[in-house]
């Protein structure tokens, strides 16, 4: 799992992108990842700058899994 935070504070806006490797054979790891998931690693791996403070996510219905092309 590949993710990168992009910070847009003129927006005031935080955009994590996220890759998933596609799984290929059933003995692989099955990764399904909607919002509460992210948060978490979010809460991890995300330090918000003192100027802003972190808020919801637009758009919480999105959900990830690798045994998926898309």
């Amino acid at each position: 799992m590949d993710i990168k935070f992009v910070e847009d504070l003129k927006n005031s806006q935080m955009r994590a992108t996220i890759k998933l490797e596609k799984r290929n054979l059933i003995k692989e790891e099955r990764i399904r990842l909607g919002w509460l998931g992210l948060k978490k690693i979010v809460d991890k791996q995300y330090k918000c700058p003192d100027t802003h403070t972190l808020g919801e996510c637009s758009n919480p219905y999105q959900k990830m899994d690798n045994n998926y092309d898309h």
